[in-house]
């Protein structure tokens, strides 16, 4: 089903409003401790179109087009979890980031999830998790993009203080909502693993790899180029597999905190990218087929310095990095161009219960 504007409000917030009022009505709500956090802020991103995301021909001949602008920062995080050591969560989620220069490029993404958690032994922890996720733009008219519900197993092997091991899997299903990217219809299933390692109560890291396999639909694009007197054809393939691995560090002193991260993605599509190219038959030349599967190498970094005024709020500064290295892009019959780069700097005030 493809709709255009957000998600039917009344139906999405009456499904979050359901799930709660089943919660509270058959568990003891005295088993369970919540917890809550509210985040704004400002900064600046020198990339704000929302586009570079996707694997997606929306963006044809556009090939270097960005926006920088000045942004402003919202989230809000809420969950229960059960005081015992196994039982059940619910968590749910709203990130935005606001573009001051164009509202268009502007994001939301939201999200809910519950699940139950069995501590099997004392070193022994697995987990059972349903959610579904929303990711909208453009806050002049809200237009939802897909939604993707999602179910994810976890274990945990926790022997010591010292390290812990983990592997999750899970399958999600995109359902496209708006035409700008129709083709994001299908199914994603992924399996990753790692582990955490505790050097001290103010020091943690943890590496992880995964992969993943996606199965969006392919896309069929037909346009003009009347000043370069030819039209063409695209056909993009929509199934892609991702490899990745990477790590979190996360260091304490005193008030202040420092998170660090580092990921690296690979991502390779299943088959070729096709585009057609026809001139006019006044022009006297032959139509030419360009073939290639696309493949794209992309770098993740951040780092954050948190100071905790009290117990309750925070302020936390930050810096994120994007990278992509696409070959499409490089070479005439290339449809679009997908080497992004994207900086990204913060400034939040955290609010914590």
């Amino acid at each position: 089903m493809k709709t255009e504007g957000f998600i039917k409000a009344g139906s999405f917030r009456k499904f979050k409003y359901i799930l709660l009022l089943l919660f509270f009505v058959f568990f003891d709500v005295s088993a369970y401790e919540a917890n809550a956090s509210v985040t704004l802020g400002g900064g600046w991103k020198s990339d704000v179109d929302p586009s570079f995301s996707f694997r997606s021909a929306s963006d044809i001949f556009n090939r270097s087009a960005t926006r920088s602008s000045a942004t402003m920062l919202f989230s809000f995080e809420a969950g229960v979890q059960s005081e015992k050591e196994s039982g059940f969560a619910f968590d749910l989620f709203l990130n935005g980031l606001i573009s001051l220069q164009s509202v268009s490029n502007s994001v939301l993404d939201s999200g809910i999830e519950g699940g139950y958690i069995q501590l099997v032994n004392k070193n022994n922890i697995i987990a059972f998790i349903a959610g579904i996720n929303n990711s909208s733009c453009d806050y002049r008219s809200m237009k939802s993009l897909y939604v993707d519900p999602y179910i994810a197993f976890s274990y945990l092997y926790a022997p010591d203080e010292i390290y812990a091991i983990f592997l999750r899997t899970g399958l999600s299903y995109y359902f496209s909502t708006s035409s700008l990217v129709e083709y994001l219809t299908g199914p994603s299933l992924f399996l990753e693993g790692g582990a955490r390692f505790n050097f001290n109560e103010n020091a943690a890291l943890d590496v992880f790899a995964g992969s993943s396999a996606t199965f969006f639909k392919d896309q069929f694009i037909s346009y003009n180029r009347y000043e370069d007197v030819y039209y063409g054809e695209l056909s993009i393939e929509g199934r892609y597999f991702s490899l990745y691995s990477g790590m979190n560090l996360f260091w304490e002193i005193s008030s202040f905190s420092f998170p660090v991260s580092l990921k690296y993605i690979f991502s390779r599509s299943f088959d070729y990218d096709t585009h057609k190219i026809v001139y006019w038959s006044d022009v006297s030349i032959p139509s030419t087929i360009y073939e290639k599967v696309r493949i794209d190498s992309t770098i993740e970094f951040s780092a954050k310095i948190s100071y905790d005024i009290n117990d309750n709020f925070s302020i936390l500064a930050g810096y994120f990095l994007h990278k992509t290295f696409s070959n499409v892009g490089d070479d005439f019959g290339d449809y679009a161009d997908y080497s992004r780069l994207a900086h990204t700097v913060s400034v939040e005030v955290s609010y914590e219960y």
